[in-house]
């Protein structure tokens, strides 16, 4: 005899707590994230004795390596509860931000394999080269853009949806400022060094980390209950943002807005 409580669909279920299965799979894509990044840092090593070198060396490949394993393992995690009958329209804004730049992280490996491959068959052709690789990243970062407002019209509420938006600006920065080196060479194209782009995407991953602690804000004062790993989404943003910031990369900001000031004060 039924009871009346009818078993809900799996999209409509809470979103499952982690398992030991999820451990080992996030064990493995960090592992996968760390070695990625230790095999082809970004920066070559310099070697010093220092030890806050050899700590910031460290740091700048095992941030990196964590954050792909993180999101890597967000990417799966979101993948096997669509196989199981969740609906795209269910998830919340984290697990959005996770099944798109788990495939991101995935091919833009295989994008940096690429450029390796093609600097030693054009190797007498380098420029030509360069031109090639710029377009290919353009067309990268032109298509993910795409797909981060693609995300960001899934969802009424402006928090998370400035959240998503301004990483998609960031990647339009990206494409801008590989598109320009693409053709740099050409006496028609205007010099303009990377300052300006990595200033305005210094800028725009401020906004990201103010962005998602008002989302965080909003999400407890409306009573909206997130899940574990929309949280960890959350951490993964802040993260990465912090990441540019203090990576190298962040100076340029500082520099931009520098330069800015004392134009308008000048």
């Amino acid at each position: 005899m039924s009871s009346g409580i009818e078993n809900p669909l799996p999209s409509d279920r809470p979103f499952p707590p982690p398992q030991i299965s999820d451990l080992l799979v996030l064990t493995l894509t960090a592992a996968y994230g760390m070695t990625w990044t230790g095999a082809f840092p970004v920066d070559q090593p310099t070697g010093g004795a220092d030890w806050r070198a050899r700590l910031e060396e460290a740091a700048a490949m095992l941030v990196p390596g964590l954050l792909i394993g993180v999101e890597l393992f967000g990417f799966a995690v979101v993948v096997r509860e669509l196989v199981r009958g969740r609906r795209l329209k269910s998830l919340a804004p984290g697990h959005w931000w996770f099944l798109i730049a788990g495939p991101q992280n995935l091919l833009g490996g295989t994008n940096y394999l690429f450029a390796i491959l093609g600097s030693a068959w054009f190797e007498n052709q380098q420029g030509l080269w360069r031109m090639i690789e710029c377009l290919s990243d353009a067309a990268f970062y032109g298509c993910f853009a795409a797909l981060w407002f693609w995300a960001a019209t899934h969802f009424r509420g402006w928090p998370w949806r400035a959240v998503l938006g301004l990483k998609a600006l960031e990647q339009l920065v990206w494409f801008a400022y590989r598109f320009h080196r693409a053709f740099r060479g050409f006496a028609w194209v205007p010099r303009i060094s990377f300052v300006p782009f990595f200033g305005l995407m210094g800028t725009i991953h401020i906004c990201m980390i103010l962005s998602v602690i008002v989302a965080a804000l909003v999400d407890r004062r409306m009573g909206n209950r997130r899940d574990w790993l929309h949280h960890m989404a959350g951490i993964a943003i802040v993260a990465e943002s912090l990441h540019f910031l203090f990576g190298g990369l962040g100076a340029s900001t500082v520099h931009w807005w520098s330069e800015i000031w004392f134009r308008l004060v000048g």
